[in-house]
């Protein structure tokens, strides 16, 4: 991915979980962006007793939020998927400077990095 130039952006998620992960990315790169909650792929999570809202802020363990052109996104994901991994696209980053999510009918700003800081990095 990296020798190719597929990615703009990447990290490891973390303790905060995809969401919060993402805010951090979002933070360091100075960008927003909109995503789907129901597009991240995800196990049975009724068949693991963990309900969606509690797993989507979890550490998972392993996994990457990764960012692309919109050019790349199939060829990424497709990367992923042949050496056995699942890959996704999620959203879309934008110039808003925060994070919005969706899920179903519902819509929420999560961060607004205009006026909240996430690592504290960029605090004045």
């Amino acid at each position: 991915l990296g020798e190719r130039h597929l990615l703009t952006a990447g990290k490891d998620i973390s303790n905060p979980g995809i969401i919060g992960t993402l805010g951090m990315l979002l933070e360091t790169r100075g960008a927003g962006a909109e995503i789907d909650l129901s597009r991240i792929p995800r196990p049975d999570l009724a068949k693991l007793g963990i309900p969606f809202s509690q797993w989507v802020r979890m550490y998972p363990g392993m996994g990457f939020i990764m960012t692309a052109k919109a050019e790349n996104t199939a060829e990424v994901i497709e990367m992923f998927k042949a050496v056995g991994m699942t890959a996704a696209d999620i959203g879309c980053v934008n110039e808003s400077r925060s994070l919005t999510i969706r899920y179903n009918s519902e819509e929420s700003s999560v961060f607004d990095l205009n006026k909240d800081s996430i690592t504290g990095i960029f605090k004045e």
